[in-house]
Formats: C-alpha cells, structure tokens, sequence
C-alpha cells in the first residue's frame, strides 16, 4: 500500500511539473465591455464582445485604480489583463486513481474531478451541474466522467471535510483548516478549484456587501476582478452589477446586463425578477426591449405594472388621459379581486370627472381591503360629486379620525349636507356627531354652516351661539361676522348691528349694506319640523374656550324696514379690504398688521405660496407680538409649500413663544426626515427623526420610516426591532416590514425592496 501511495504521489507531482510547463496560453487581453450587448459594439470604455462557449463570462471593467469612490471616474480608462480567469490544473488528493486511463494526453491538461466527484457523492446535482459547466468552459475537450460518484481508490477524508463546510458556506473555516494541515504536512496542497471557489466565494461576498452599502465603484471593481462571478449561476452578482451601472450614469451597461441574463439564463424566477428589478433603475423605453425577450407570457406581470405607473400618472393629473385599452386592461385586472387596481380606477375616474364610475370601483376597493382609508376617502368624495351627501357623511364618520385627508372628506360632506337648500331633514344623532367632529378641530366653515342650518331652521339664538363660536376661533373670518350680523338684524339687535358694521363696513360690502332696502341677501328662515344640535355649552369640564358663549342682550325692537345707520356710517374706502384675502390693495403696499390678517386668511383658504409673502411683510412691523404671529405664520406657510429650509429660516426671524417654537421645529424635523428619505439619504434620515424624538413621540409613520432606513442601511435587527414596535400596534405596515426583513435574510431579499 505504501508502494502504491508513493506512485501516486510521484505522479501527481510529475503533472503538476508538467501542468507548470504546458499550461494553455493565457486568452489575449480584451478590450472588454461592461457587460454583454447583444447588438452593438461597446462604447467608449469597452469593444466589441468576444462570444465564448456557455457560461459565457460578462466581463466587467474596473474604472480606476482603487481609489476612493468621490474621485471616481465612470468612463476612466480601462486595463483588465488581470481579469481573466485563470484555467486550473493541480489534482487533489480525491482524484481519480492514476492509471493508462488516467494520464493526459501529451498535449491536454489534467482536470481536477475532486469537486466535482465531492458534489455527486453528496447529492448536490445544482453544484454538480454548475462544476461540470465551469470544466467544460476551461476544457472543451474533457468529457465528465460516466458515473462521478464510482470509488475512488484513494479518498481523502479530510480533504471530504474540507467540501462539506464549503459547501456549508464556512468558507474561514475552511481556509482555517486548510492552513492547520498546511502546517502538519508542509508538502500537502489544497486542491487548485477548491481555493479558486474560496476566493470566488469571498468576492461574491465583498461584492454583496459593497452593493448592500452603495458602493458602485467597488461593486464594478470586484466584479472586473472575479469574471468567473458573472454567469448565471450568480444571477444575483449580475444584477447588484447592473444596479451599480444604473447608479453611475450608464444605463446602457445595466441594461446589456439585464438582457445577458434574459439570453442566457434559464429560470423562470430568475427572469421575471430580472425585468421586475430593471423597472427600478431603467427608463420604460429600456424596459420595453428587454420585454421583447419575453417566453411565452412569462413577463406579463411586468408589462402590467409599467401599465399600472402610466394609468397612476394620468389619475393624479386631470390634464393627462389614459387610452380605452389601457383603462380596460387595469378592469380586467381589478375583475380579479385586486383592491388596488379597484382603487386605481377609482381614482382616474374621480379625477377625470366620472364620479358615477369612480364610486363603484372605490365602492369595489373598500369592499376587498376593509383597512383601506384611500378607498373610504375616494368613495366619500365620489358621493359627494354625486350630491349623495348624507351617504358620503355616514360613510366617512367613522373614519374621519384616520388621516388629515379622511378628515377634509368628512368635513365636506358634512358642510355640503348641512348647506342643501330647502334644508333637509337631518336626525339629531347625525347632527350631533357632525357638531362633534367640527368643534374637535375647530373647522371654521363647518361651524359657520352648522349656524346658517339653525338660522334657516328658525333657531335664530342657536345660530347666534354658532356664529359666536366661529368668530371666537378666528375673530377675523369674515363669513362669521357676516352671520352675527344678520342673526342681528332677525333680532332686531340695533346696536351689534351698527357695531359689526363699524368694525367690517371697510372690508365686506355685504356686511355694509345690512338693513340697506334692496342690497341685503339674507338667507331666508324655512322653519321645519326638526331639531339642531344647540351651540356647546357655557363650559364643560374639558374647559374649552370654543365651548363659550355669551347669551346676546336683546336691545328695543326697530321697524325691520328702518334704516340701520342710526350712528354715523362709516365712509366707504373703494379700494378693498386691506385685510381679507380678495381685496383689491396688492399685498405688498398693506401695513404690516394688515398683511398678517391676509396671511392668516390666505392660510384658511390653503394658498400657503401667497400667505407667506404677506407675512414676511408683517414681520417688518415695530410691534414684538405682531412680529411672533408672523414669524410663526410664516414657518406654517412655508412647511406647507415643502420649503422646508425657508422654514428653518422664518422660524428664527422674531422670538416665539416656547410652544409655537416647539410646534414648528418637530414640523421642521419631520419635513427634514421625509425629504432625506425621498433622496435616499437614509442616515440624515435617522438623524433628523433622532433629534425630533428628543422633543416629542415617535408617531407610527415616522417609526415605519425610521425601520425602513435601517433597512436600506442594512441594519436589519434595528429594522426588526422597529417593525415588530409598529406590528405591535395592530398596523398591517409593521408585518409588511418584517416580511421584507425575513426575505432578506433568508437570501431572497436582493437587498432591494
């Protein structure tokens, strides 16, 4: 046996001597292109492709000499006669016994089997397919053997261990071994394939993780380095690749990548991925050619989802029309049961004034995802555009509380159904929910509405109470003080008339001509049997002030016919309100006190834009109060418009109080973290939603964006541990988000979602 170990060994030395002697000439080197093209010769930084028997290597190039990524050049010269990849020849101790059989011809070189014998014993059929591709590629001529998992004269069991943890993926563990017996027996080698598959291993490894923190330079340089990495056996290196093209400006090479994979590689998963992932980074003209390689309906999903991005644009625009195929494809696709497609439709119809077909599809939309407060908020607006208000209202009460714009539907379907004319009989219960909700957020036509509903029920001392109510909320909405004045004149109130008229004759000419025959247009009372809810109580024991109010003293009786103006009138300006929103002055020419009152109404009737210029010029006012409400208003004004930094900059114009000041800059930080988010700024991100959870709670959808950017970072137990937070609270978007984190880990994730 001795004997026999020792020929052995003396042969395989003789062939590794002679392998050192004839090994195959290195392919010449290559003007390579990034990626494949299947057409067209590469651009500047690549020639033309060089076809190679399947797997065929994309081969990448480098860009520079490694160097930090700010110094990066995209389309740098490229050398890469350090790329190929290098054929191997060295025989493990687990191959096949020496033999007539055995030995090369003169002129061929000797595989090493031993992996591929390892993989067969072992049942691995992918990894024994993949090896037997990798040796047919570096050898044409070699034929695999018959049956790979026949004895073998001599086995090496170590060498047997040293494939089970690779193939485990312990690749330091491995390398550690392999150095421990190095060390034992000085003249024993490794395998060449196995230590060629280690350092590919590792590569693949800083591949991903450089693609995992954005390093595109890396990302491409590792690739250059490791061709034998850019097959379809490594579907997943091919397209953290073409990502890192995308992301450096070539999108030329990202897509020669992605159709490299559509022509050469063979799973179905593989491939729809591969087109799902280049909507992300390519242009839709891109992504139709890559379409066109589709087999046999296998990328219809995707053409369905570009379908789905070009029918949201056109729901969001009014302007812009979808064409009657496209909108009957999405029916087709909402037939199904999907509730997104229903809300989809719903929406492009709402948008494109056909509420009667909007209303059934948000109707279908609500139907399939009971949890859907868009589709609630679409059906409510849907109604209302169909004048069904009491439905709209009844429908959107319950939700009312679920977003600012589940809101703004419940408070237009309750002013609109308290402003039908005649009246409508409407039940106390309603009436009482709807009161609720509009004293809750203070809405100022919700109040003013719920006055004019008492006023033409005959209820004139409950509308009395309203209109207070609304004025006490903002002393300066005019359609308040317009409503005392005419619950007045019904009172025959001389002198609160004649006061009103003092303080608004300049700025409304409705509120001027109270009493005046022939100019007054009163809303006419048409006493109905029904019942109002009253105006809130004095106090309750929330203590709130716009529960107030204060019984009206009823002055003596004047003739309805008599002229109001028992007092000096006031003299007519001509030239407009200087302080309400549709005066005539410009606002550039009003006093600083009166552009803040413009501001403020601006702001009521959300012309953030324009509001905000008014208070700049409140903010040259001598008066230090005058100046704190500008500056204040000015910060609201500009967080509304998304001009965030402007924000910053008016916030600090006048000192506020240390509640104003606390109010605006958690807006601030909370426009700041979702700015920073949208660029993919995910560590700004972070520390903008770190300073504001100083000031305040984390509210639900800051903490799912927080997750999300320890997600795109790649800190997924951090990821984790803010999903499982928000999962917790019974929100579907916390178990969305833990889905994505267990995909990831599990290898299925890509590191994209």
């Amino acid at each position: 046996m001795r004997l026999i170990y020792g020929a052995v060994l003396l042969i395989l030395a003789a062939a590794v001597g002679w392998l050192a002697a004839t090994r195959l000439p290195a392919p010449d080197p290559i003007a390579v292109v990034d990626a494949v093209s299947t057409s067209a010769p590469a651009e500047a930084d690549g020639g033309p492709i060089r076809r190679v028997p399947q797997p065929v290597h994309v081969i990448v190039a480098p860009d520079t000499p490694s160097t930090p990524d700010a110094a990066y050049t995209p389309d740098a010269p490229i050398d890469l006669t350090k790329a190929r990849p290098a054929a191997t020849a060295e025989v493990g101790p687990a191959a096949a016994a020496p033999g007539p059989a055995a030995r090369p011809a003169r002129n061929a070189p000797v595989v090493d089997e031993s992996a591929l014998r390892y993989f067969a014993r072992q049942g691995d059929q992918r990894r024994l397919d993949a090896e037997i591709a990798r040796l047919k590629a570096l050898y044409p001529d070699w034929v695999p053997p018959a049956d790979p998992t026949a004895p073998e004269i001599f086995v090496d069991t170590e060498l047997d261990e040293l494939w089970q943890l690779f193939s485990q993926g312990e690749y330091p563990e491995v390398r550690s071994r392999i150095a421990d017996r190095q060390t034992r027996e000085p003249e024993w080698e490794p395998p060449a394939v196995l230590i060629e598959l280690l350092d590919q291993a590792d590569a693949r490894i800083r591949l991903t993780n450089a693609s995992n923190a954005k390093q595109w330079k890396t990302v491409i340089e590792t690739a250059a380095a490791t061709p034998s990495l850019l097959t379809c056996d490594y579907v997943d290196v091919l397209w953290r690749v073409a990502e890192a093209f995308a992301k450096t400006d070539r999108p030329d090479r990202a897509k020669d990548a992605y159709v490299y994979i559509l022509t050469n590689c063979d799973s179905p998963a593989e491939r729809l991925a591969t087109v799902q992932k280049a909507v992300d980074v390519l242009a839709e003209t891109d992504i139709a050619e890559l379409l066109s390689y589709d087999r046999g309906g296998e990328f219809e999903e995707v053409a369905d989802t570009l379908l789905r991005r070009r029918v949201g644009v056109t729901a969001e625009d009014p302007e812009l029309t979808s064409s009657p195929e496209e909108l009957a494809r999405i029916e087709a696709l909402a037939a199904d049961g999907n509730a997104a497609d229903a809300l989809l439709l719903g929406w492009y119809y709402y948008r494109h004034k056909e509420p009667g077909k909007a209303v059934d599809w948000f109707d279908k939309a609500r139907k399939r995802d009971p949890e859907s407060a868009k589709a609630v908020e679409g059906y409510a607006l849907a109604l209302i555009d169909l004048k069904r208000y009491a439905d709209a209202e009844a429908t959107s009460y319950d939700w009312n509380e679920k977003s600012a714009d589940n809101l703004a539907a419940y408070l237009i379907a309750a002013v609109d159904l308290l402003a039908v004319e005649p009246p409508l009989r409407i039940s106390e219960p309603v009436l009482q929910r709807m009161a609720e909700v509009i004293v809750r957020v203070k809405s100022l036509q919700g109040g003013e509405q719920l006055g004019w509903y008492a006023y033409n029920l005959g209820q004139v001392r409950t509308a009395l109470r309203w209109f207070e109510i609304v004025r006490r909320w903002d002393p300066e909405y005019e359609p308040a003080a317009y409503g005392l004045a005419v619950v007045y004149w019904a009172l025959k109130d001389k002198a609160r008339v004649n006061a009103l008229i003092r303080e608004w004759g300049s700025r409304s000419e409705r509120i001027a001509n109270i009493g005046k025959p022939g100019r007054t247009e009163l809303r006419g009372s048409r006493p109905i049997v029904d019942v109002i809810v009253d105006a809130p109580p004095v106090r309750t024991v929330r203590e709130d002030p716009a529960y107030a109010y204060v019984e009206p003293e009823i002055e003596p009786e004047i003739a309805p016919e008599s002229p109001v103006y028992v007092d000096a009138a006031p003299a007519a300006t001509g030239g407009g309100s200087s302080g309400s929103c549709t005066g005539t002055t410009p606002t550039r020419a009003l006093s600083p006190e009166s552009a803040l009152r413009r501001g403020w109404c601006l702001m009521d009737l959300n012309r953030p834009a324009e509001a905000a210029i008014a208070f700049d010029i409140a903010l040259q006012s001598t008066s230090s109060k005058t100046r704190e409400d500008a500056a204040y208003g000015a910060t609201l004004a500009n967080l509304r418009s998304g001009v965030t930094d402007r924000a910053s900059v008016t916030a600090a114009a006048a000192p506020m109080s240390a509640k104003r000041q606390g109010e605006v800059t958690l807006s601030i930080l909370s426009q700041q973290a979702v700015a920073a988010y949208a660029d993919g700024r995910y560590v700004e991100t972070i520390l903008a939603l770190e300073e504001r959870a100083r000031l305040a709670p984390e509210q639900t959808d800051l903490m799912m964006l927080r997750g999300w950017s320890y997600f795109k970072l790649g800190r997924l137990a951090d990821a984790r541990r803010i999903f499982e937070a928000v999962a917790r609270t019974g929100l579907p978007e916390g178990d969305k988000g833990l889905a994505a984190v267990a995909a990831e880990q599990a290898g299925f994730g890509g590191g994209r979602f």
